[in-house]
């Protein structure tokens, strides 16, 4: 693991699969990290043959670091991350991808560096455009009870939240791993990084329209948090992009072919 500051803001950085291989950047989500990715198991990329992946933990997250200023966390922001990220790994062009966060974060990339960006796989798109109001109320209220009583305080409370539905058989086992990555964070950073959250968006479709790279989105099912709306929405949108719903877990373990697949198809 290697570590980068990018807007004075120390990132943990981290490679693995072919070191030759076709670069593939991941940005993760809101809360999660690295190691929670690992633990999970996955978004295990660097399975496929051929594939140089560069991870990160965003701001706030994982072994970063943070600032006490909301604008660090906003979406639109983050993507300055992933591509000095790039910059860091010596890597002019790559195919970007996240979940949740992380695909806000590529998406804000593409958008600011579309020549540093070959492909998109855009995985659980958040909720965005008509439905973002709610999910920013639910963050800003996230961001004040962990601010009054710290990081084990909202891992209670989503201990108790429902798993998304694809998850049904191992729900108990995604609420405590989701719980155990907030109680982990940083309790000085944590408002911080709810409150960037909550001022965020995707960008417009009238702007997203304009991307021109091959673009992968895959969602799943029964999660208000990530609804398939947006997802479709992408898809529809973005010229040639194509969509996977995963109904079940067996169809969720089941991305990483579909991700072989299309970066097979790009070389």
């Amino acid at each position: 693991m290697e570590g980068v500051e990018i807007r004075g803001v120390p990132l943990a950085v981290e490679e693995a699969g072919d070191a030759a291989g076709h670069p593939f950047v991941w940005a993760h989500g809101l809360t999660s990290s690295r190691a929670q990715e690992d633990t999970a198991g996955l978004f295990t990329w660097s399975r496929i043959p051929g594939v140089r992946v560069i991870r990160y933990d965003a701001p706030g997250h994982g072994g970063s670091g943070g600032s006490l200023d909301d604008a660090t966390y906003r979406w639109d922001q983050l993507a300055l991350d992933l591509l000095g990220v790039m910059d860091h790994s010596g890597i002019e062009r790559a195919v970007v991808g996240g979940a949740s966060m992380g695909c806000a974060t590529s998406l804000h990339a593409v958008l600011r560096a579309p020549e540093r960006v070959e492909a998109l796989v855009l995985v659980i798109p958040p909720t965005a455009w008509e439905t973002r109001a709610a999910q920013a109320g639910t963050y800003l209220a996230a961001a004040d009870l962990a601010q009054a009583a710290g990081p084990a305080a909202l891992a209670a409370v989503v201990r108790e939240m429902p798993a998304p539905a694809v998850f049904a058989e191992v729900a108990e086992l995604v609420r405590e791993a989701s719980a155990a990555a907030i109680d982990a964070m940083d309790p000085a950073l944590l408002p911080h990084v709810f409150r960037g959250a909550a001022a965020s968006d995707l960008p417009g479709l009238d702007v997203l329209a304009a991307i021109a790279v091959p673009t992968l989105v895959l969602a799943w099912s029964g999660d208000p948090g990530h609804p398939e709306s947006t997802a479709r929405a992408l898809a529809e949108t973005i010229p040639g992009a194509t969509l996977s719903v995963a109904r079940d877990l067996g169809a969720v373990l089941g991305w990483v072919d579909e991700v072989a697949a299309f970066l097979t198809d790009l070389r």
